[in-house]
């Protein structure tokens, strides 16, 4: 089977996306979840003089903001797109050829 089947029908299975409000919502989150942890990890490391006690507090941070905004957990999903209808062919029409440019 292909991959790319099997990704697109475990998406369709699951609703595997997030809307537009999602994703700045998301954005938005992951901005300030990151200067909050910058703004507790220098503190940290600086008063344990300790870089790595920094980093370790700034790599929590990240961890903590992928698994808050990377999944398309509910909150995310709830301004679905509205699709319009599908025209049947007979209304669509034909379609016309391009002209070429001559060049």
């Amino acid at each position: 089977m292909d991959v790319t089947r099997m990704i697109r029908d475990f998406s369709d299975k699951f609703n595997l996306y997030m809307d537009y409000e999602g994703q700045k919502k998301a954005d938005k989150l992951m901005n300030i979840i990151m200067i909050i942890a910058g703004l507790i990890a220098f503190p940290v490391g600086y008063f344990k003089q300790q870089l790595s006690l920094s980093v370790y507090t700034l790599l929590i941070g990240c961890a903590l903001t992928a698994l808050i905004t990377i999944p398309p957990w509910w909150c995310y999903r709830k301004h679905p797109l509205k699709w319009q209808k599908v025209l049947p062919a007979e209304e669509l029409g034909k379609a016309t050829p391009l002209k070429s440019s001559g060049n």
